[in-house]
């Protein structure tokens, strides 16, 4: 039996992680920690020291070590330790993958988007590969509805997400003074890639020139342990506008056209006077999953940071039993059957059609969503795709390895 340590942060699909690899009787130990210099923390250094000390004392081999999303302090251990590092990406943008520690021959490295991926390639990364997320069915299966719950998670059409709304996660806000004619061009540029679903274009359309100018009024330093980086930090700047401006345009119109309910985290006031019954923030692993299977209708609305890939939102509302009309976005159309499984939509108009049509036929919506939570239970378990990273990694025995996974 092979031994995984799993470094656990505050993650939500982290205990998932844990019960997927127990499950395919992997033995994992834990270590959980918070992370402050993502390059040399010191707490983080020693409490590895200290396990790996245990691990020699008792004579104990530890195979790999994994985490959700990728800490180069993690891989630079992993590298004195020579052993296998393990990173499953769920966040995209995440900055962490600029470290220069990417190339670091421990490292696995696991991302949902293939165009993320297709970077750490061209970077030289010796380990990435296109992976899927999972959702965790056991988890969504186990949840007991309760009288109450109907009342309160019930709605017509239902929104659960940031919106990119505050400088911490929304840059562009924080930006005080540019050129007219970067500001002329920012502007430009978003506004188009607001009216295009299933390709960016913002990345392409940053020049040499925006590019330096952009570097006189807005600074993106990451340190001498990161590789130089502007130009993507700049377009995904851009992207998470564009996420905040559609986020709002979105709800606006189906707040004014349906019974809309809310659920974030994120300052509403943008809204205000928009007819939208707001939830407030949800728990992931209790509440959410009643607002997925109780809503006639959950929106996703996927962030331009993530260029390809499938978000978890998706796989979480299918998961749960929700019946899903999403942004079209390649890989989703790639592995889910459009008008089965899911519903996709294309302009803001399209939705609005698509979301009218539903609410009206309720038992081909009910039929969509069972065949989503069905591919999502066979294809998108946390013990499938676990299965499928430690086959890359180790090898396992049924795992084509130069068939499926071309590093």
């Amino acid at each position: 039996m092979k031994r995984i340590l799993m470094f656990k942060t505050s993650m939500c699909c982290e205990d998932s992680v844990v019960g997927g690899l127990v499950q395919l009787e992997f033995h994992v130990d834990v270590l959980t920690g918070s992370v402050r210099d993502y390059e040399r923390d010191s707490e983080i250094q020693k409490g590895f020291l200290s396990y790996f000390q245990q691990c020699y004392v008792n004579g104990i081999t530890c195979d790999a070590v994994f985490s959700i999303d990728y800490y180069p302090v993690i891989s630079r251990i992993c590298m004195t330790m020579q052993i296998p590092y393990i990173s499953w990406i769920v966040d995209c943008p995440l900055n962490t993958l600029f470290s220069k520690t990417v190339i670091n021959d421990v490292n696995w490295i696991f991302t949902f988007d293939r165009n993320q991926q297709e970077w750490l390639k061209s970077m030289g990364v010796k380990h990435s590969y296109h992976m899927a997320l999972a959702t965790d069915i056991h988890q969504w299966d186990s949840i007991q509805f309760e009288e109450n719950d109907y009342p309160v998670y019930s709605s017509d059409v239902s929104f659960l997400g940031n919106l990119y709304n505050d400088q911490k996660s929304n840059h562009y806000l924080a930006v005080q003074t540019v050129s007219p004619y970067l500001h002329g061009f920012y502007e430009g540029v978003m506004e188009a890639q607001l009216g295009i679903y299933g390709a960016s274009i913002i990345g392409e359309a940053l020049t040499k020139t925006v590019v330096d100018e952009s570097k006189g009024f807005i600074q993106f330093d990451l340190g001498m342990d990161y590789y130089e980086n502007y130009h993507t930090l700049l377009a995904d700047m851009l992207y998470t506008e564009v996420s905040h401006r559609e986020r709002i345009q979105i709800l606006s119109m189906l707040g004014k056209s349906f019974l809309l309910k809310l659920y974030t985290s994120s300052d509403c006031s943008e809204l205000c006077g928009i007819p939208i019954e707001y939830g407030g923030y949800v728990d992931y692993l209790t509440q959410m999953p009643k607002v997925f299977s109780l809503s006639k209708i959950n929106i996703n609305i996927t962030s331009k940071s993530i260029k390809t890939g499938i978000p978890l939102r998706v796989l979480d509302i299918l998961g749960a039993g929700g019946f899903l009309i999403t942004n079209y976005q390649s890989e989703i159309a790639e592995l889910f059957t459009d008008g089965k499984e899911l519903v996709m939509y294309e302009s803001m108009e399209d939705l609005k059609e698509k979301v009218s049509y539903y609410l009206e036929h309720e038992e081909e919506r009910k039929r969509i969503a069972a065949a989503g939570y069905e591919r999502v239970k066979q294809e998108f378990s946390y013990e499938k795709k676990l299965a499928e990273i430690m086959g890359v990694v180790f090898g396992h025995d049924g795992i084509d390895n130069e068939r499926k996974w071309e590093a």
